[in-house]
């Protein structure tokens, strides 16, 4: 199990305790202790928020929030407020762009299998030759090319070896939780293989790794939409990092946990774990919570790479939560 504030396992029992509000297990290193009671980030935040203010009633939450959003506000709340509630959208960079592009002719090569490696090859020249030079800001051209050739030539050796898909692109909307938003996913393909469902998700960025693994919400999250929509059992999902050629499996242990070994370590998810946390999630967003964890230091890669920094919108973490506390207000 892992620790709802900093995400990590907890491997000594001895050094866990649980949060007095939402009973999350946490590190004991990690909880914030007041008046003989232990508290996650989360839980504590809002606690505090509630003794100075009312939830905020004028918000306009959307009825159906995407995966990605839901693991923006696991990130930084703040960010999830600007991107969602108030909709300031991202930049477009080359990642995402290409990334689109790429999925979209994956899509079409799953669907036609008359659309072969040539003709995608062609395409992706074509597309690739169009993007205006701002797009890729310091990005060398070379690399991202590079990456586009080789994710579509790994792709190609991959669906070789699968037959028909039973679904491609499969938007799922479905619920975590009465009164709740509903989730959004989308899933790259999914075959049927003797009775049961295999799910497979195509990246043309990093291979992940280390506990990431266990707390990144789209493989349970995934499996939960299709399990539920389809009412079938979900025997694997499979990531395909095409670029470098390496896939990150997660098989069915039982009804409830996956699991992904990678170089004899092992990595787990608990479909139900998932669910609750996505359901605490949730019922934050409803209440208004958009404040930055206290532990605002262990956000300095966040802040860094965030474009509402860039654009003036957030001052970072640091001084955002020190403007929470000072009861200053959002920006």
């Amino acid at each position: 199990m892992n620790c709802v504030s900093c995400l990590l396992p907890i491997a000594d029992l001895r050094k866990e305790t649980h949060c007095s509000i939402c009973n999350g297990n946490l590190h004991k290193d990690c909880a914030i202790k007041e008046d003989g009671k232990h508290y996650c980030d989360t839980c504590y935040t809002v606690k505090e928020e509630d003794k100075t203010t009312q939830t905020n009633v004028d918000i306009d939450v959307p009825d159906v929030i995407r995966r990605s959003y839901i693991e923006t506000y696991r990130a930084c709340p703040l960010k999830f407020y600007h991107e969602v509630i108030k909709g300031v959208p991202s930049p477009p960079n080359i990642y995402t762009q290409m990334g689109i592009d790429l999925h979209e002719m994956f899509d079409k090569a799953s669907q036609n299998k008359d659309f072969i490696k040539s003709d995608m090859q062609k395409h992706f020249e074509s597309i690739f030759h169009s993007y205006p030079d701002s797009l890729f800001g310091d990005v060398e051209k070379i690399k991202m090319y590079n990456r586009g050739v080789n994710s579509i030539d790994t792709f190609y050796k991959v669906i070789s070896e699968m037959g028909n898909p039973f679904k491609t692109e499969e938007t799922i909307q479905f619920s975590v939780g009465d009164d709740l938003p509903l989730v959004q996913t989308t899933s790259d393909r999914i075959d049927e293989v003797n009775g049961e469902l295999e799910m497979s998700d195509w990246k043309t960025g990093q291979v992940m790794v280390g506990q990431k693994l266990s707390t990144d919400l789209q493989a349970p999250l995934y499996i939960l939409g299709v399990r539920d929509k389809f009412q079938m059992p979900v025997r694997k999902f499979t990531f395909y990092y095409l670029e470098d050629n390496k896939t990150r499996v997660f098989e069915r242990l039982d009804d409830e946990r996956y699991v992904c070994t990678v170089n004899k370590r092992q990595y787990f998810v608990n479909i139900t774990e998932t669910k609750k946390e996505v359901q605490r999630i949730l019922t934050q967003i409803k209440k208004g919570q958009f404040n930055i964890p206290q532990r605002a230091k262990n956000m300095y890669y966040t802040c860094k790479m965030c474009h509402l920094q860039q654009l003036e919108i957030c001052k970072g973490a640091d001084i955002e939560s020190w403007r929470q506390y000072n009861n200053f207000g959002r920006t």
